[in-house]
C-alpha cells in the first residue's frame, strides 16, 4: 500500500472559517480522489521546536510547540 500525506492549512475570510475550511478540504479530497487516492484521515501532527541558548539570558528563545494538520491518502 502507498500513502500520501499533504499539509493542510486552510485560509479563511472572517465569520467563515469553519465552511471555508470544510470547503477546502472536500475540493482537496475531491481532487485527490479522482486521481486514483483514497482519503484515510485529517491528522494533527505536533512538532516541538527547540529553544536556543539555554533556558534563561539575553536572546534566549524557549522551545515552541507547533501543532499542524496533514490529510492522510492511500493507494
Amino acid at each position: 500500500m502507498e500513502y500520501l500525506v499533504i499539509p493542510f492549512i486552510p485560509t479563511h475570510n472572517q465569520g467563515t472559517a469553519l465552511e471555508s475550511a470544510a470547503t477546502q478540504l472536500a475540493e482537496l479530497i475531491n481532487t485527490r480522489t479522482t486521481a486514483g487516492w483514497h482519503y484515510v484521515r485529517l491528522e494533527s501532527v505536533t512538532t516541538l521546536i527547540p529553544g536556543n541558548n539555554g533556558c534563561f539570558g539575553y536572546g534566549a528563545t524557549p522551545a515552541t510547540t507547533v501543532v499542524s494538520q496533514v490529510v492522510v491518502f492511500s493507494r
